[in-house]
Order: C-alpha cells, then sequence, then structure tokens
C-alpha cells in the first residue's frame, strides 16, 4: 500500500511539473500590455475597450489579465515583448503542451501548438491548435488560439 501511494504522489507531482503554463502567466512574466479580444464590450476599471466593427479590443495591464479572461465574452489574446531565440523556446517548452507545427518565413518562425489551458481551437491543416507563438527580430508575439494583429 505505501508502494502504491508513492507511486500516486510522484505521478502527480510529475504531473503538474509538466503541465504548460497559463496563458495569463506568461503575460504577466514578460510584458506590460495585453490585446484582450472580445465579442463584446467589457467594463473594467483597468481596460480600454475599442469597438472595430463588431470586435471589441481591450489593452489590459498584465496584473489584470487573470480577471479578464475569467469573462465568458473573451475571444482571444495576443501580446508581444523582447527576447532572444533562448526566450523564445523557452516559452514554447512553458506554454505548448503539443506543438502541431513550425513554420520558418522570412526569417520569422512561428509555432502553432495546443495548450489545455485555452478552449478555443482552430483548425489549421487539419490540426486543432489554440496557441501560435512568433519570434521576429528581437520580438515574440504569443496569441490565443492566433495572434490576431502583426508580428
Amino acid at each position: 500500500m505505501k508502494k502504491f501511494l508513492l507511486i500516486v504522489l510522484v505521478a502527480v507531482i510529475l504531473l503538474f511539473t509538466y503541465l504548460p503554463t497559463s496563458v495569463a502567466t506568461i503575460a504577466e512574466d514578460y510584458c506590460d500590455c495585453v490585446l484582450v479580444y472580445t465579442k463584446k464590450p467589457i467594463k473594467n476599471n483597468f481596460a480600454t475597450s475599442k469597438d472595430i466593427g463588431g470586435l471589441c479590443i481591450l489593452e489590459v495591464e498584465n496584473c489584470e489579465v487573470k480577471n479578464i479572461l475569467k469573462k465568458e465574452a473573451v475571444l482571444g489574446i495576443s501580446f508581444s515583448f523582447d527576447g532572444n531565440d533562448c526566450t523564445y523556446k523557452d516559452v514554447i517548452n512553458r506554454m505548448c503542451k503539443e506543438v502541431k507545427f513550425e513554420q520558418n518565413f522570412q526569417g520569422i518562425s512561428t509555432v502553432y501548438g495546443y495548450t489545455p489551458n485555452w478552449e478555443q481551437t482552430v483548425n489549421i491543416d487539419n490540426e486543432e491548435v489554440n496557441i501560435q507563438i512568433a519570434f521576429n527580430n528581437g520580438k515574440i508575439t504569443v496569441g490565443c488560439p492566433l495572434i490576431l494583429g502583426s508580428y
């Protein structure tokens, strides 16, 4: 019985050690401002809402990301920060449970993957993805389910 409990304990520890990091945690770790895309305006003391043809964009301070992401109307999130190749790989390792595919085009590296920390998915080349991470000239951009805007 003791061996069984020890095995279960080790399995639980390993499970939580290898779970991908949440989008909000990465945003809090690396950047000051996050763009959140919503279906409808969300009232928040810390956010500035801009309506662009039925899609609302909120600029949110990183300390408020977790609170905003609890709202039902959130469609996606995008944020950028300065980094290098090591930071880019670290973000991929921390966020993606599974890398679906990678692209390199005109000096821009892009990874499409899956994280259990984001519900919405999109289908790209018959693969369900819900995170996109790009690296371009020292700038890392993260988007869930996809990057919205330029990178």
